[in-house]
């Protein structure tokens, strides 16, 4: 004799199993109408472009770069109020993906972070306090990972990453986390009106501030480069790596290095070209820095993005100081460096 119990079980195992069988079913059936309608109103190789198109968006190997794509490119950015709301916009859909599709376009990041370790540790060599570092629109936190690899994050006293980004900042305490950095801080706040924690006042107080690919998206430039040369102690470092243009007439000892100018077609393109995304390469913002800050080293370079010698962006790598550290010598002198990204030639300019 069976019992009810096992009856009521077996059921509903059958009930389940129909359920399943049917909305498989309808499954397949949507999926045939809609395959056979784009047929009818196309083509088959319009049908196959379509098909293939599925096939990737599902992929886990193209999920990645089609979601870049979609975010940088196509993704409409809106009406924001300011420009916390704005980069919110931008970067919540690829905050995640962040550091796995700017490699290639972000050129000279490792080369700045290993030119300004160097020099940091020679600065540090007669003294036995610990440097402090900050971070200015350090997004996910790459640069101080990285960082680590030429001047390891505990010989820092303190570390701050300094962003206005929320999604992005997520993204970096996560990764501190992760690391078991007790020293390095997350602030999401703008460049300019930020405040530290354990730091009550922080007029000279830092050894190192650096600006990776972020000076070209502050809106109101200026103040910002004023209060970083506040908080740079005596002969504290200042690097950046960023896009930029030159301007037309170049008239400065700085501005004649090798690979500096661009030309008119270069400079109107990409100009116009980042400003849909609210990025500024005017040449006003390099020669303001250059202008309030003694030039160590920088390296002029093109990214040969996607395309080689078609898509040209030019970028630079620049390290100065509050103070010159050379001697009173004109003469440039080219070093060689060796970097996980590539070997770039860096001017050093003697003073």
């Amino acid at each position: 004799m069976i019992k009810p119990a096992l009856v009521h079980s077996l059921s509903d195992s059958v009930n389940t199993r129909t359920s399943a069988i049917m909305s498989f079913n309808r499954y397949v059936i949507s999926i045939g109408a809609i395959a056979i309608a784009l047929i009818l109103a196309f083509d088959l190789k319009t049908f196959l472009v379509f098909y293939i198109f599925a096939l990737l968006l599902t992929s886990e190997q193209f999920k990645t770069p089609l979601k870049f794509i979609y975010s940088c490119f196509l993704k409409p950015i809106g009406n924001n109020a300011d420009q916390r709301s704005r980069l919110d916009s931008f970067y919540e859909d690829q905050a995640e993906v962040y550091d796995a599709t700017r490699g290639r376009l972000l050129r000279g990041r490792l080369t700045m972070l290993k030119v300004t370790a160097e020099q940091l540790k020679k600065q540090m060599t007669n003294t036995s306090r610990k440097p402090i570092w900050i971070d200015i629109g350090g997004g996910t936190g790459w640069n101080i990972e990285k960082m680590n690899d030429f001047f390891p994050i505990e010989q820092f006293d303190k570390v701050y990453l300094v962003d206005l980004c929320t999604p992005l900042c997520k993204i970096a305490e996560s990764r501190f986390k992760a690391k078991g950095w007790n020293n390095v801080y997350v602030i999401c706040d703008d460049a300019l009106a930020f405040k530290l924690p354990e730091i009550e006042d922080d007029i000279g107080k830092f050894d190192l501030v650096t600006m990776s690919y972020s000076l070209s998206m502050i809106d109101n430039f200026y103040p910002v480069i004023n209060r970083i040369k506040t908080l740079l102690c005596q002969n504290g470092l200042f690097g950046i790596a960023d896009f930029y243009v030159s301007g037309r007439v170049v008239n400065n000892n700085i501005q004649v290095q090798q690979g500096y100018y661009c030309n008119w077609f270069t400079r109107w393109f990409w100009q116009i070209w980042f400003e849909f995304d609210h990025i500024n390469l005017h040449p006003s913002r390099r020669n303001y820095v250059e202008y309030q800050f003694n030039t160590i080293k920088c390296f002029n370079g093109r990214n040969h993005f996607l395309i080689p010698y078609l898509v040209q962006i030019p970028y630079y790598v620049w390290l100065g100081t509050t103070k010159s550290l050379t001697s009173t010598s004109h003469t440039n002198l080219t070093t060689t460096l060796s970097t996980p990204e590539d070997s770039f030639v860096v001017l050093e300019h003697l003073d």
